[in-house]
């Protein structure tokens, strides 16, 4: 997978790499060697944010925490047949005393020191000057700097709010650097010149007649605009109307482009034509769905509407099954997705007054 499209990945969903991306230092300390109540070495000195790591060769010891630094953490890990190593990364300087916990008697301890070393100049990449549509994965900014430290980005030479990971999506067109810090000082990257181009916010409302839809296209001009209509016709028209030739599930999709610089984005919704005289949501229509995610079961609470079946499409609009009902009163129900593969759904609701509530489903194994 390309580098950066990985990171806008992260960026989306909150996760966080972790230290051992950024290149450090690794300090071995070898365990029990021979038959040896002792760690060899038993004292090193390493730099804040190296690597120490205990090898078991032999035996059934501990790496345990004594006396360290203020503000240190603390650590107590197994060094057996099943537990083969295990890592520290210091970033406190100061001396950190540990132990064998069964043979600190017999002297089995040990020590490292962790000297105080300010981070280098980090560097920025892309080193730019970049220019993109809002969102573009080519825009995203990474930091190589050492391990141990703290990110702090920022934006024409101020610091942007909560921007503290090795990599940035920018969002606004400006100047960026990253300053990295620890303990022993900080340092500023390089600054990288950054366009970014507005993209549309495509959003569309709606009227229906039985089988035809009028749709008003509400997204900010200046724009051009395609329509999909989820049966394999299209339109170009700022607000079209279309007739499907038979009921079911459909998603629409408008795709809005910006017509000074060619940024786009689309927004969909899914639709279910000929389906009743009423049509809600269910946050609309009071219904609760839970869990959702589901994995096996999923049980629907429809307060004072009359549950008469339950049917599960793509988000392409393509009906994928009608779920068994066990039922426990006329307005509590429950699922059966036990059969269902994994993936991103729309539940469709059909009640005895012929209204139909429909929203999100995930499904995950």
């Amino acid at each position: 997978m390309n580098k950066k499209y990985y990171l806008l990945i992260l960026l989306a969903t909150g996760l966080v790499l972790p230290c051992s991306y950024l290149s450090a230092a690794v300090h071995t300390i070898h365990v029990g060697t021979g038959g040896n109540m002792a760690f060899y070495p038993d004292n090193l000195t390493v730099a804040a944010g190296d690597t120490v790591e205990w090898i078991w060769d032999d035996g059934f010891h501990t790496t345990t925490s004594g006396s360290i630094p203020s503000g240190a953490a603390s650590w107590d890990a197994p060094l057996d047949p099943g537990n083969t190593s295990y890592r520290y990364v210091p970033v406190i300087s100061g001396t950190y005393n540990y132990v064998c916990t069964p043979h600190s008697s017999m002297g089995m301890t040990g020590q490292f020191t962790v000297t105080c070393v300010a981070p280098g100049v980090p560097s920025v990449t892309p080193a730019g000057p970049l220019s993109g549509c809002a969102g573009d994965s080519g825009l995203l900014l990474e930091v190589a700097a050492s391990a141990g430290v703290t990110f702090h980005w920022r934006l024409n030479g101020d610091t942007i709010a909560g921007a503290h990971d090795m990599y940035y999506l920018p969002d606004t067109t400006g100047s960026y650097s990253c300053t990295v810090s620890n303990s022993c000082g900080n340092n500023t990257s390089n600054t990288v010149s950054v366009t970014v181009l507005p993209v549309p916010e495509p959003s569309f409302t709606f009227t229906v007649t039985g089988l035809s839809y009028a749709f008003t296209n509400t997204t900010p001009q200046p724009a051009d605009w395609r329509w999909d209509f989820g049966d394999g016709d299209t339109s170009m028209q700022q607000h079209p109307s279309h007739t499907y030739a038979q009921p079911g599930g459909y998603t629409v999709i408008l795709t809005a482009t910006n017509t000074a610089n060619s940024c786009s984005r689309s927004s969909s919704q899914t639709i279910f034509p000929g389906s009743g005289v009423g049509l809600k949501t269910l946050s609309e229509a009071g219904v609760t769905v839970s869990p959702n995610p589901a994995s096996s079961s999923v049980r629907v609470s429809a307060g004072a509407a009359v549950i008469s079946s339950c049917t599960l499409y793509d988000i392409s609009g393509k009906r994928v099954a009608v779920l068994p009902i066990r039922r426990q009163t006329a307005n509590d129900i429950h699922l059966d997705v036990s059969l269902i593969p994994a993936g991103n759904y729309i539940l469709q609701i059909a009640t005895t007054e012929n209204i139909i509530i429909t929203g999100p489903l995930s499904i995950r194994r």
